[in-house]
């Protein structure tokens, strides 16, 4: 036969009689000690309560008349009393109908306390009606709580069963939704893969000024002139500058000839400088004003691609 370890000593603390004597009536039932003499079991219920136990005994009243210390029943009877003298029947419903399920709480364990808690409020045939309505008002689930009462002749186990179907889904369901998640993850980083370090996109952007790498304010072409263009700040194989081509330069000659003086039979007149002709201009260039009339014509030298003519100047009035 197997053997059976007693129960843990009691800590003789009243709220945790209850429990205890559950206990120890089961190790008494399955270790067949309530086949013995009734001495024995007394002395075993006495030995594995603990040493305070025995104070505890001594204090116990039997009448002799059908009470003795040798039937358990009655033993056990006299212990609930001193350790629960009277129960206060509305603190015991108080804690009950104030009672709600927690948010670790599964439907089980709910249920559960419910039905430890009801134990002592005393209501009789009325108990299960009374479980099932405070199951149903206690749950954190809203949707759960609207759809049970929505059930027409609502019993205590109807309400555990569709409870415990509603709760089983509801998690298969959020598992689902995790194992979507993680898929979901797992494909979009297999198509956007991590650059590797030393990779182009890890690699900074050349400068635009001399096709390097470099820090901030580090551009070694600060500061030089361009040989394309002649500006500062770039080299030359950065320059954005268009060049001419030689065809356009042929229509459009440059000059950078000295300021020209020309004298006339009255006065010295100093003219402008010419920098370009094209033959796209079409504006007029006014060299001077006079602001006398003279019977004169006046003459200027232009050097027009090279060649040299006298060409005779507008009169010009006020």
């Amino acid at each position: 036969m197997m053997r059976l370890d007693p129960p843990r000593k009691f800590s003789f603390r009243p709220e945790e009689w209850p429990e205890w004597s559950t206990e120890f009536k089961r190790f008494r039932t399955a270790g067949k000690l309530h086949l013995e003499d009734g001495e024995i079991q007394r002395d075993t219920h006495i030995y594995c309560m603990g040493q305070e136990a025995e104070k505890i005994y001594r204090t116990l009243q039997f009448d002799g008349e059908g009470e003795t210390d040798t039937k358990f029943d009655c033993l056990m009877g006299k212990l609930t009393k001193y350790f629960i003298p009277k129960r206060n029947i509305i603190y015991e419903r108080s804690q009950f109908q104030e009672r709600k399920q927690r948010e670790t709480e599964t439907i089980e364990e709910f249920y559960r306390v419910l039905k430890d808690l009801v134990r002592h409020c005393n209501y009789g045939a009325e108990e299960d009606s009374i479980i099932r309505d405070r199951f149903v008002v206690g749950l954190t689930d809203q949707k759960l709580k609207e759809k049970l009462q929505l059930i027409h002749d609502l019993t205590l186990k109807k309400a555990l069963e569709t409870a415990r179907q509603h709760e089983l889904i509801k998690s298969q369901m959020k598992a689902q939704a995790v194992v979507d998640l993680v898929s979901k993850n797992d494909s979009k980083a297999s198509s956007n893969p991590k650059p590797r370090p030393g990779s182009s996109s890890n690699q900074r952007a050349a400068c635009g000024r001399c096709g390097r790498q470099h820090g901030p304010r580090q551009c070694p072409a600060y500061g030089e002139e361009c040989m394309k263009c002649g500006g500062r700040n770039h080299f030359a194989k950065n320059c954005h500058t268009k060049p001419h081509t030689e065809g356009r330069r042929k229509n459009k000659p440059k000059y950078n000839q000295k300021p020209t003086s020309w004298r006339s039979s009255n006065q010295n007149i100093r003219g402008k400088q010419i920098h370009e002709v094209t033959d796209e201009a079409r504006e007029t260039f006014f060299i001077d004003t006079v602001k006398k009339k003279t019977s004169e014509p006046w003459c200027i030298l232009l050097s027009i691609t090279h060649l040299a003519d006298d060409k005779e100047t507008d009169e010009i009035s006020k």
